[in-house]
């Protein structure tokens, strides 16, 4: 999940580790402009934040004496509110050349140079501060964020501690020294931090919020939930800790508790498109598909839109409605497995009329050549959107929507993908066994490694089965695996070109074991018998405590009865192979064997 550091003060600024706006002026400096009532004016105005008014005044005690540095560095600070930074560090740059060694324009220079992504030159800044004053913790502070964006963390965490060493009490230093340490992994010492900073304000909700990162991290998910509940209780509350909240709940299966918290973030941040996207994930594992896969558009406004699709596309957007005499835009989305799953819609879509374009991946286009409900197959481009035209365009995920599709309307119309006769007879000697024909996947690809692969360690009682002609189907690393205890493991996948070869070698086996891949769909869409291994948190599209799918069939679910443990799952799976007679064929996707 994508965890995020939280500030302690200065909310709007977008930066991950915190900053203090301003030092304080020189005193002297400050008494003498109040006897301008202009200034004096403007100053209390930004206090009391009737910017319009502030800004009027500064602007008036310009023009009465405009060789006043500090004017300008009052009124960089209005712009800089108002997010014009670029004429925020025209004056800050304008005081300093009317007085260079002016510490609040420095300091705001640098300050204002940082959130523009000049971290460079917001270093020169705060350098230059700490020459003319190097006893303020606040310069040390966002030198050291500074030093953090540039991933110079060693440098930050120098920083950090010179802030501290100045004030021991200085809350927001401590909190980014913990926040520090926690990216490095050096978790001991980021908890001794933010226990320090605990200390100076123990119902801080950053700071409370970053230990239950710190421990949902470790999956010490106990003492990640009471620091979270710190977080969403103090004031004000925040709403990135209701997120990691619904998060925690909803891997641990709990979804009632879970769609609590993801609508406490809306009440706070209605556009939080993190809890836009994972709320529709729970809605939709409840069964709740009308609210769920019209939040699942959210999935387009994450800030890692493009692992969903590469391109923005232009042009309107297909309603669901008959489109007789028009082109439709079908762009494929997410992963293989993904594709293959909601591909089982293009035929529907193709008898509401017009020409269908179906843009997928070009190690899937093979087995999607004469696909029905396609008149046209297009190979993605990672580099550049489609270079033809079109009347409307629907990405695939988004036709459960448009079709209004409920759990009892799911299109089941089983096998919708089929090997080509060639890919049967080119496989079909290769698959070759006297036994059930077993074709296994045992680990995921590297994005879901650590949720759905399976140790190959710990499915050493199926692959050493003599009862089964095992064939492994794997296509990253593990694929190298050809003997395992002594025993000879058929590998297929390095002969794999694309999902058409897989595709024939799924035909000519008898049942597939696999973990939550593309495999495992590629089996269902085929009709095949096929038994999926499910983490603990399982993805929605196979719900709770279901051992069947509604999306396939001939497939049947064994899920971890605990996180991480895939133990009882192989023991069940064994069991269940050890109940199937030699002599018959696997039938269904209860896998029963016939004399």
């Amino acid at each position: 999940m994508g965890f995020e550091l939280h500030r302690t003060k200065d909310r709007k600024q977008g930066c991950r580790i915190s900053s203090t706006m301003r030092v304080h002026h020189n005193k002297a400096q400050v008494l003498k402009n109040y006897l301008n009532n202009s200034y004096f004016n403007g100053l209390c105005h930004f206090e009391t934040r009737d910017v319009d008014k502030a800004k009027k005044s500064i602007q008036r005690a310009i023009a009465e004496n405009n060789d006043e540095a500090l004017y300008y560095v009052s009124y960089g600070e209005i712009l800089h509110h108002e997010g014009n930074f670029t004429q925020a560090i025209y004056n800050y740059r304008y005081a300093l050349k009317l007085q260079p060694d002016l510490l609040p324009a420095l300091f705001n220079l640098g300050n204002t140079l940082r959130e523009v992504g000049d971290n460079q030159g917001a270093i020169t800044c705060y350098k230059r501060s700490i020459q003319i004053d190097s006893k303020i913790p606040q310069i040390h502070n966002n030198l050291g964020i500074a030093y953090h964006n540039q991933k110079r963390l060693n440098m930050a965490i120098s920083c950090f501690k010179n802030a501290i060493s100045i004030d021991s009490s200085y809350l927001e230093a401590l909190n980014n020294l913990g926040n520090v340490y926690r990216e490095l992994k050096a978790y001991d010492s980021a908890i001794e931090q933010y226990k320090k900073a605990l200390k100076v304000e123990p119902e801080n909700p950053s700071v409370n919020y970053n230990v239950g990162i710190l421990y949902q991290k470790q999956r010490q998910l106990g003492k990640a939930e009471d620091y979270y509940l710190k977080a969403v209780h103090c004031e004000p509350p925040i709403a990135d800790a209701h997120h990691n909240l619904g998060k925690l709940y909803q891997d641990q299966n709990q979804l009632e508790n879970a769609l609590f918290h993801y609508n406490k973030v809306l009440e706070l941040q209605p556009e939080h498109f993190d809890a836009r996207f994972n709320r529709s994930l729970a809605l939709l594992a409840s069964g709740d598909f009308e609210k769920g896969w019209k939040e699942y558009e959210w999935r387009f406004r994450r800030d890692r839109w493009k692992r969903i699709y590469p391109h923005r596309l232009k042009g309107p957007r297909w309603d669901g409605k008959p489109f007789p005499g028009k082109t439709l835009f079908v762009p494929s989305e997410q992963g293989f497995g993904d594709i293959i799953w909601l591909s089982r819609y293009l035929p529907l879509v193709k008898a509401l009329g017009g020409f269908v374009i179906f843009e997928t991946r070009k190690e899937l286009l093979e087995l999607f050549k004469d696909f029905p409900g396609v008149d046209r197959l297009v190979p993605m481009s990672f580099d550049h959107p489609p270079e033809f035209s079109y009347d409307y365009f629907i990405p695939l995920m988004s036709l459960p929507l448009v079709l209004k599709t409920t759990v009892d309307t799911i299109p089941k119309s089983v096998p919708y993908i089929h090997a080509s006769p060639e890919k049967k007879r080119y496989w079909k000697p290769i698959c070759q066994g006297s036994k059930l024909k077993i074709g296994v996947v045992w680990a995921a690809s590297k994005t879901y490694e650590h949720e759905k692969s399976c140790d190959v360690n710990q499915i050493y009682s199926l692959l050493c089965s003599k009862n089964f002609d095992i064939f492994g189907l794997q296509k990253n690393e593990e694929a190298s695996l050809t003997r395992f205890g002594g025993i000879e493991i058929i590998n297929l996948g390095p002969l794999f070109k694309d999902f058409a070869d897989t595709a024939g070698a799924v035909s000519n086996l008898d049942l597939i074991i696999s973990v939550d891949t593309a495999v495992a769909h590629l089996a269902g869409a085929m009709g095949k018998p096929v038994w999926v291994l499910l983490p603990y948190a399982a993805d929605w599209r196979w719900f709770l405590h279901r051992d069947d799918s509604p999306w396939y069939p001939t497939m049947r679910l064994f899920r971890q009865h605990q996180a991480g443990d895939w133990s009882r799952v192989i023991k069940e799976i064994v069991t269940d192979l050890k109940k199937i007679k030699i002599s018959g064929r696997c039938t269904s996707g209860n896998t029963t064997r016939s004399s």
